[in-house]
C-alpha cells in the first residue's frame, strides 16, 4: 500500500465516524449560516503588477517531511500571507498526516470516478464554494476539462513516492485552453521556478513547505510573486 492509499483508507474511516456523529442535514444547515463565499477563481487571476497569483498553504506537517513547524499559528501565518500579497490561503485540515484540523480552517482527496467528481462539484457549487480540480496526468486533465472545471491544479508531487518535480506542470499546463484558471501546485520554492511555470501557462501557484519553512515569510511571498525589491 502506497502513502496515498494509506491516507485515503484512514480518511474514509475518519469520515465514516464523523458522519455518524453529524447528519448531512445538520452540516448543510451550518453551511447556510456562513458568510457569503468569495470568488475563488477570480481571485487567482493575476493582477498588475503581478504576473502570477499565489495560493499560500498553512500546514504544520506533511507525509513526506514530517513536522515542518509544530508551533505554527494558522491565523498569524495566514495574516502574514495575506498582508504580503497572497491571493488565497490553503488550510490543511487533516489531523494525522498534516497536523491540521477543521478548526484551523474555521479561525482534501481520493482518486474519483467521473460521476463522483461531477456530484462533488455540483454539491460545492450549491453551497457557494469555489472548486479546484487537481490533476496529475493528461487523462485526468481531459476529465477536468470535460466537466468545465473553473480552476485546474497540476500537482507536481508524485503521490506514490511523494517526490516533487516541475515536469507535470511543464507538460500539462500548456494543454489547458483559455478559460480555466491554471494552478501549479507543490515543489516551487524560488522565483526562477515561478518563471518556468508562468512560461508554461500558470496563472497561479500553490506553495506550502517553502513558505512554512521560510525565515522571513513576507520576503518569501514577495519572491514567489516576482515582486521587484
Amino acid at each position: 500500500m502506497g502513502v496515498l492509499d494509506e491516507i485515503i483508507a484512514h480518511k474514509r474511516g475518519e469520515l465514516a465516524r464523523q458522519r455518524a456523529e453529524r447528519s448531512l442535514g445538520e452540516l448543510e444547515r451550518a453551511c447556510r449560516g456562513l458568510a457569503r463565499p468569495r470568488d475563488f477563481g477570480s481571485a487567482l487571476r493575476p493582477r498588475a503588477p503581478h504576473r502570477i497569483s499565489l495560493i499560500a498553504e498553512v500546514k504544520k506537517a506533511s507525509p513526506s517531511h514530517g513536522v515542518l513547524n509544530a508551533d505554527l499559528d494558522p491565523v498569524s501565518q495566514a495574516r502574514t500571507y495575506a498582508g504580503s500579497g497572497a491571493a488565497a490561503v490553503s488550510v490543511l485540515t487533516d489531523r494525522k498526516y498534516f497536523r491540521g484540523s477543521l478548526d484551523d480552517l474555521v479561525a482534501v482527496r481520493a482518486a474519483l470516478d467521473q460521476q463522483t467528481l461531477r456530484d462533488l462539484m455540483q454539491a460545492a457549487r450549491e453551497m457557494g464554494l469555489g472548486v479546484l480540480v487537481e490533476v496529475h496526468t493528461a487523462d485526468e486533465l481531459e476529465r477536468a476539462l470535460a466537466l468545465a472545471a473553473p480552476v485546474i491544479g497540476v500537482n507536481n508531487r508524485d503521490l506514490h513516492t511523494l517526490k516533487t518535480s516541475l515536469a507535470p506542470s511543464l507538460s500539462l499546463l500548456p494543454l489547458i485552453p483559455p478559460g480555466p484558471v491554471a494552478v501549479s501546485e507543490s515543489g516551487i520554492s524560488t522565483g526562477a521556478e515561478v518563471e518556468r511555470v508562468i512560461e508554461a501557462g500558470a496563472h497561479a501557484i500553490l506553495v506550502g513547505e517553502g513558505l512554512v519553512r521560510a525565515t522571513d515569510v513576507s520576503a518569501k511571498v514577495k519572491e514567489l510573486l516576482l515582486a521587484t525589491p
